[in-house]
């Protein structure tokens, strides 16, 4: 949640509400919502559910129990007009949440976890289900398996174990197979964007040409200083090892006490072409099992043959009053939030 609505915030139109209230990153999240979720639809053929996960607080996080300085560079001086967005942004933010149930989405966060390490633990918990995971960056291709997908918004791509290969080679320009091969590729390089750090020099095309067992030996067959860094770092207790715990999401434990669960009000259904929407992030756990209908996945059925114009106008008439609708109630809960 809080990866997308930052996007939405960075690039979204300058628009204010009734009130006055800056409302763009609010209308763009729900926007780059709601045609992520029709694209997924689109292209899997299936009924889609929305589930959002959001960070908890950068200063709790576990993470800096065992690297203080991660996530460190955030935390820096900020000018007036860097406080004034950020204020702006955590206001459009809160009020996101506050709209979210109305649209009958579900959200989810977890005392000192990550968006991140939900989407590990959600799809680790509930392996049976099929899971696609949205996001701005690539930290999530990890966890793509035959029924975990992930949805890259700046790309509007899916990634799936038949493309991985091509993604990363595209992205970093060494052709990794596995999510093995990438977390330790992350482990060794380090992610600047985190404040985790990596061995010293060495980036991410270089960590995979290690891995791959394709990096270049100097003439008489001896390491390169590049290696040299590379198994340093791997032998160092407060290098790979630490690292490769900040980074990896594919066995995550969160205690169940940790977890909140914020449920859709469904009364209000978000809806496009007819079909109950949903499905970015996942599964709403719900008498122990995901979604309502067990371990079973609802299917869309077949659309019916193209039919006049004057009946498909209709319907599309149909569908987008429904929606204004659903949006308008939005509007009006979000106008009697505190300002």
């Amino acid at each position: 949640g809080s990866n997308v609505a930052w996007a939405a915030f960075y690039v979204g139109e300058t628009l204010i509400d009734h009130l006055g209230r800056p409302t763009g990153a609010i209308f763009g999240f729900l926007r780059m919502v709601r045609a992520a979720a029709d694209q997924i639809s689109e292209l899997t053929g299936d009924t889609v559910k929305v589930m959002i996960a959001w960070d908890s607080s950068r200063e709790s996080l576990w993470r800096r129990d065992i690297y203080p300085d991660y996530k460190a560079s955030r935390d820096t001086e900020k000018t007036p007009d860097d406080l004034a967005r950020l204020a702006d942004f955590a206001e459009q933010a809160k009020r996101i949440r506050q709209i979210l149930p109305c649209l009958g989405i579900t959200q989810i966060r977890a005392d000192r976890y990550e968006a991140d390490d939900l989407a590990g633990w959600l799809t680790r918990r509930w392996p049976q289900n099929r899971w696609v995971l949205m996001s701005g960056d690539y930290d999530w291709l990890q966890l793509v398996s035959p029924t975990v997908s992930c949805w890259i918004v700046s790309k509007a791509q899916l990634v799936t174990p038949l493309n991985f290969a091509d993604i990363v080679q595209t992205r970093y320009g060494v052709t990794l197979t596995n999510a093995e091969q990438y977390v330790r590729m992350k482990a060794i390089a380090g992610d600047d964007g985190d404040d985790v750090p990596g061995a010293p020099g060495i980036g991410t095309k270089t960590a995979g040409k290690y891995i791959l067992g394709e990096l270049a030996k100097k003439k008489d067959g001896s390491p390169t200083a590049k290696e040299v860094a590379i198994e340093q770092w791997l032998n160092d207790p407060m290098g790979y090892e630490r690292s490769l715990k900040l980074v990896d999401l594919r066995d995550m434990q969160i205690p169940a006490e940790a977890v909140t669960l914020e449920p859709q009000r469904p009364e209000r259904q978000l809806h496009a072409h007819g079909h109950e929407q949903g499905a970015v992030i996942g599964a709403q756990p719900q008498g122990g099992a995901p979604w309502g209908h067990g371990n079973r996945r609802r299917r869309v059925m077949p659309r019916p043959a193209r039919d006049s114009g004057q009946a498909s106008e209709a319907r599309k008439a149909s569908s987008t009053s429904r929606w204004a609708v659903r949006l308008s109630a939005a509007r009006s809960a979000s106008s009697t939030l505190p300002g």
